[in-house]
């Protein structure tokens, strides 16, 4: 999205017919707002600024706090012949001369907001990448650590905490996809059904206890798993009509929680066997945050980011593989036992 661009005038400027000639393109200012003004305005309307001045009957001092302390900002200098050469600072853009003609001024004026636009790409280029290493970093660090433990719970507990930590999530549960030979069949058929395995909140305290439902489209966790998709809900008490699944609220009632932004991911195998689901709740804001009331579920729950539903899907696919070995781990140990 283009940030609004912006033309300032200075109050001492002579060439206030220049504003004639860009206010069709650019919201021009035939004033420079005071300081609390333009802290409010670069803070909230987030506009990349140029503002035309004349060194010769301005506040150089002024100008050049404005300069330092935003910026996109860019200054353009109206001169003449009685400008001292001292005046001509580096923290200028550019000088025209004060005969410049429409176009040149028009053109000078179109390139200090490419300046600035490039500015912010090449800074928003420059996080992405750094942002994205940090990212790697630690999805390495969380593999490091996932293949050193042998413990299957404890490869559990540790996946939930860290795809929470990474999504800003207050809440989550896994649940593992369990099989069973149904009684009386001599074909042996399996049954398949999910076992609410572990769960995590920053903001009540849960009960212990596991507990077995089948899989099927009814439930959210039981669609994720039997479909292996990723569901993202904005609100988890909206579902679309149309959808076949809907949320159970009978554990926000007996908890006293409010479930809003919902993240719901298979965890699959090098196969792309369904070996469970790993399911985030409500991305807050503020990972400090305690969500003690409803209320405060909505001023700071915000739905998932693109970008932490992708990490969180990296995530669930190794810590498939994780969970698998560990209990690979653990049926060779106790085979030798």
């Amino acid at each position: 999205m283009p940030f609004p661009k912006q033309v300032w005038f200075t109050p001492r400027s002579v060439h206030r017919k220049w504003a004639g000639w860009l206010q069709n393109k650019y919201k021009v200012l035939l004033d420079l707002p005071s300081e609390t003004e333009a802290e409010k305005h670069f803070s909230q309307s987030k506009a990349h600024v140029v503002c035309v001045a004349d060194p010769a009957q301005d506040d150089l001092k002024r100008l050049r706090g404005l300069g330092k302390q935003h910026a996109s900002m860019r200054f353009i200098g109206a001169i003449g012949a009685d400008v001292p050469a001292k005046t001509r600072a580096a923290e200028w853009f550019a000088w025209l001369p004060r005969n410049a003609s429409r176009a040149l001024v028009e053109k000078t004026v179109a390139a200090a907001f490419e300046n600035l636009e490039l500015v912010e790409l090449t800074a928003a280029a420059n996080d992405e990448v750094a942002r994205t290493e940090s990212e790697m970093e630690q999805l390495h660090r969380i593999g490091i650590a996932l293949s050193s433990e042998h413990d299957a719970n404890a490869v559990l507990e540790l996946i939930l905490r860290k795809a929470r930590e990474m999504t800003n999530a207050d809440a989550g549960s896994i649940y593992l996809v369990e099989e069973k030979r149904t009684d009386g069949n001599p074909a042996g058929v399996e049954q398949r059904f999910l076992r609410f395995k572990l769960s995590q909140n920053d903001s009540v305290v849960l009960p212990k206890r596991e507990m077995t439902m089948p899989i099927t489209e009814s439930s959210i966790a039981g669609y994720v798993a039997l479909h292996g998709e990723a569901l993202h809900l904005r609100d988890a008490y909206h579902v679309p009509a149309s959808a076949p699944y809907k949320l159970n609220p009978q554990f926000d009632r007996q908890v006293g929680y409010r479930t809003r932004s919902l993240l719901t991911l298979p965890m699959k195998n090098a196969k792309g066997e369904v070996l469970g689901v790993l399911q985030l709740i409500n991305c807050k804001r503020d990972p400090r945050v305690k969500l003690k009331s409803p209320a405060m579920v909505l001023r700071h729950v915000q739905p998932f980011g693109a970008r932490a539903m992708q990490f969180a899907l990296s995530l669930a696919s190794q810590a498939a593989v994780s969970y698998e070995n560990s209990k690979l781990y653990q049926d060779i140990e106790t085979l030798f036992e």
